[in-house]
């Protein structure tokens, strides 16, 4: 057994037994119950329901009349011994993808904007109008070198030049392209047209992120996958309705609630066209982490200037002034900005269209890959075929769980504030420049000079940074304050300890 196939099994070995340990990571969660409130799947109890859905990460357990009677955030035993051969077969490859000792293997984050600037960063700081005054966006190539510190791919190179991430060829990239939620990456022909190059969403990462970093298709083998729908055009949740936003009707919900045309079913869709997709052109491709939208809680205010708007009105000289939400920064919800890039309910019912996903390939290869009624969504969706055992998607499970209930602590004590998102729409995850003061200057809310990147306090209250470090804590195995340790901490691959 080669020295990366021991750290790999290692890797499972200890998730395994953290996943055991975690308070509640298979019981009855002792939620009084409730109907239709968004609390974090992870900490739903067995009483507990979102428009007839249970909460966990992975299947529910039922009674002979149907009724739940376990919920769970642990790996089923089954899928966690097909997720240790997965990752026995990741290893070092040629770029024609042939195995060789002194190859790389490639870690690719896969995802929007909001992946894009979790992977690599993006630092605005803000005139008090609106405007940019600094803007740099660090996602040029996808590499470590030029990642943002405060970013995954920066905290990656930090931890690797301490000792703390294997150096038995990995390779970390960011492969998510902003402006391009999930629809984009469900097949390799589809294009958007306007604003952006005129390429699908994979030859786009093969040649502007990959090949730069002498890399290629064929040495991509786990992926961070974190996606989600733009509703900015209209959408129908389980029990609600968004109008467009630039204006006009909202979408028409068909049938009762939860609504068979909500966006989570269009979501866990379009997440198993993805997964299918990225193993068909990533042929050694073993293993996706899926995440959800962190909180959007604060998206849409009450406050003046509520009517809808992005960050794209800004530019354009459209929207309300930022100073309007700016001064007074507090109470957060009734002075950040409205936007429907992906408010709530959308981002919370993303973890729902996940589970789904996750719940469909576990009993597709319970079944020897058939697709049957456990594939089929409340709305009458069939998933295809998921099946690892066949080849036609990789293996699939959680990467972090990112939603909270805005700054409402889960039970892991995670909790998004309004200082951890962007000023401009609320939605995006904000740096640690990003909340500059409305004159401009460098002193921020909490009293601390922006100059200091690297503060602590910056760091704490910069979403990018957060994301990034559930990330890693997850793929190192550490349980943390924000971690939910429910799934695979690689050890073999983000070392502990740090």
């Amino acid at each position: 057994m080669t020295k990366l196939e021991k750290r790999v099994l290692l890797s499972f070995t200890v998730a395994a037994a953290l996943a055991s340990l975690r308070p509640g990571a298979s019981e009855s969660h002792a939620n009084p119950a409730s109907v239709n409130a968004r609390i974090p799947i992870t900490d739903m109890g067995v009483t507990d329901s979102y428009f007839g859905f249970a909460g966990g990460l992975y299947p529910e357990d039922h009674d002979a009349s149907g009724h739940v009677v376990a919920i769970h955030d642990d790996i089923p035993a089954d899928h966690l011994a097909a997720g240790k051969a997965a990752a026995m077969r990741v290893q070092r490859r040629a770029l024609d993808g042939t195995p060789s000792p002194v190859g790389s293997w490639v870690l690719l984050t896969v995802g929007m904007s909001n992946c894009d600037q979790a992977s690599s960063g993006l630092l605005r700081t803000y005139d008090g109008k609106g405007g940019a005054v600094k803007q740099l966006d660090y996602s040029r190539t996808g590499s470590v070198k030029e990642a943002a510190p405060w970013s995954f791919l920066g905290q990656v190179a930090e931890q690797r030049a301490r000792g703390h991430v294997n150096q038995d060829g990995l390779e970390v990239i960011n492969g998510a392209w902003g402006g391009h939620p999930a629809p984009y990456w469900t097949n390799t022909t589809i294009v958007k047209y306007g604003l952006f190059p005129e390429v699908n969403c994979y030859d786009f990462v093969r040649d502007d992120k990959l090949a730069p970093n002498g890399l290629s298709e064929a040495q991509v083998q786990v992926i961070w996958l974190y996606q989600a729908d733009s509703i900015h055009e209209g959408g129908v949740s389980f029990g609600e309705t968004v109008a467009p936003q630039d204006g006009g009707p909202a979408p028409t919900p068909i049938g009762s609630p939860p609504y068979t045309n909500a966006d989570a079913f269009t979501l866990a869709l379009e997440l198993s066209q993805i997964a299918r997709t990225c193993k068909a052109r990533y042929p050694n491709l073993q293993m996706i982490f899926v995440s959800t939208r962190e909180s959007c809680a604060y998206s849409i205010g009450t406050g003046p200037g509520a009517a809808p708007f992005s960050f794209y009105d800004n530019l354009q000289g459209t929207g309300p002034t930022f100073a309007t939400f700016q001064a007074p920064f507090a109470p957060c919800s009734s002075t950040l900005p409205a936007s429907v890039l992906n408010p709530e309910p959308f981002a919370y019912e993303t973890g729902f269209a996940v589970k789904w996903l996750l719940a469909a390939q576990i009993f597709q290869m319970r079944n020897g890959g058939a697709v049957s009624q456990a594939s089929t969504l409340a709305n009458g969706t069939v998933l295809e075929s998921l099946d690892d055992a066949n080849g036609e998607a990789p293996w699939l499970a959680w990467g972090p769980y990112n939603w909270t209930d805005g700054a409402t602590p889960r039970r892991d004590g995670l909790f998004w504030n309004a200082y951890h998102f962007s000023p401009v729409d609320a939605t995006h995850p904000g740096d640690p420049f990003c909340n500059a003061d409305v004159a401009g200057g460098t002193t921020s809310p909490f009293g601390f000079d922006y100059s200091q990147a690297r503060s602590t306090k910056a760091l704490e209250n910069s979403g990018q940074y957060v994301l990034g470090r559930e990330l890693i804590d997850f793929l190192g195995g550490v349980s943390s304050r924000t971690c939910n340790i429910n799934g695979l901490g690689l050890n073999g691959w983000f070392l502990p300890g740090w």
